[in-house]
């Protein structure tokens, strides 16, 4: 809560700091987009993510989503033993946008994402007989999306995205187990294919220069 109450505060700070500082101007070719769902994590220095946009013609917009986080945490066992579990995530996902303007606030937006993201997670024990997990992933695949732009004023605004996800999945896990098992290390690898609908894949405050 302490963490959702900062980053209003902020946000209402950097909107009143640049009604005052900025040039009013007709023609804008950058978007920045601030994830509201992420702010918490980037102030908590766990996550981070943001979209990049560019206009390219008159309705329509080149553009990049970056996303990212490393976290680590320690577990304590059953049996006393204290395993760290760390995991990290790197995503991409460029994309073209069109958009159509409903009335000189509301703007319609459509267009598609590529997705790229690659993923792990690690199970490390205290010493290194112990069992170990080590996991990575890769997903490959398009996000086909509709959404809206909300315009403040000049430089600022607020944006609305639904997405269906479509990608296939490849991940590799590596186990090795105690040197008292009696079960042999393995490598596991499998493929997935997945179709998921977020209705609230972006929902953030933008900011246009």
């Amino acid at each position: 809560m302490r963490s959702l109450c900062t980053c209003l505060f902020l946000i209402i700070l950097l909107i009143s700091l640049a009604e005052r500082s900025l040039a009013q101007t007709e023609s804008h070719t950058w978007e920045t987009h601030l994830n509201i769902r992420g702010i918490s994590g980037l102030i908590n220095g766990e996550s981070a993510g943001f979209l990049l946009k560019r206009r390219i013609g008159e309705k329509t917009f080149a553009r990049l989503g970056l996303q990212g986080y490393r976290l680590s945490r320690q577990q304590t066992g059953a049996l006393g033993n204290h395993i760290v579990t760390r995991r990290f995530l790197v995503q991409t996902r460029p994309g073209i946008e069109w958009r159509a303007a409903i009335n000189d606030k509301f703007y319609f937006l459509r267009g598609v994402d590529l997705i790229y993201d690659y993923s792990g997670l690690d199970n490390i024990p205290p010493t290194a007989d112990q069992y170990t997990e080590r996991q990575r992933a890769t997903n490959l695949g398009l996000s086909p999306f509709v959404g809206v732009h909300y315009t403040i004023n000049t430089h600022f605004g607020i944006l609305v995205e639904a997405h269906i996800n479509a990608y296939s999945q490849f991940i590799k896990n590596r186990i090795d187990n105690d040197v008292n098992s009696t079960y042999p290390n393995r490598v596991e690898t499998r493929t997935d294919t997945l179709i998921e609908f977020q209705p609230f894949q972006n929902i953030t405050v933008c900011f246009t220069f």
